[in-house]
């Protein structure tokens, strides 16, 4: 009878394959350089919690804010009241009070969606409190910064009374 032939409990191929993949993996590098390793499905996220901008804090000042028949309506203000996540950035909801000429003409609430790749801002606007402004459509870009949004166009919405097409811009 020969003597019972004790192995280790691993081969040496596998522990040799562990070592190599473990090398050669990105994962690795990035976990020796000290980085927090990046799946290879968090390029299909769209945002991260610190992409998101905090769209409630402040009141947005309206400058430059004229619709294509020359009437002013900078100075209005926009405020948003509200927000959370969405799967592309943001989901709001806030009101737009109109000035023109400096004289506060009613109020417009809005709702709105903040796209995080592109950093554009939507709002529509959904009532008003007097029959002198109608409800229209909004778009902007949000600044690096998170303070103004910039480019900014209306028009009207679908439905509803023919706004005049406008441009402005604003920050907080």
């Amino acid at each position: 009878m020969s003597e019972p032939h004790s192995s280790t409990p691993w081969p040496v191929w596998a522990a040799v394959t562990i070592i190599v993949a473990l090398v050669s993996s990105p994962y690795l590098y990035e976990y020796l350089k000290g980085s927090k390793p990046v799946s290879p499905q968090a390029s299909v996220v769209p945002h991260t919690d610190s992409d998101v901008p905090q769209l409630t804090y402040g009141t947005w000042t309206l400058h430059d804010a004229l619709d294509d028949r020359g009437h002013n309506w900078s100075n209005s203000t926009l405020t948003i009241t509200s927000q959370k996540s969405s799967p592309n950035g943001l989901l709001f909801d806030g009101y737009i009070e109109w000035r023109l000429d400096n004289v506060l003409l009613g109020t417009e609430f809005v709702s709105g969606n903040y796209l995080a790749a592109k950093r554009e801002v939507f709002l529509k606007g959904y009532r008003v409190t007097d029959q002198r402004i109608v409800e229209g459509a909004y778009s902007a870009l949000l600044s690096d910064d998170g303070r103004s949004l910039t480019g900014g166009t209306w028009g009207s919405t679908g439905g509803r009374d023919a706004g005049v097409p406008g441009r402005w811009w604003a920050n907080r």
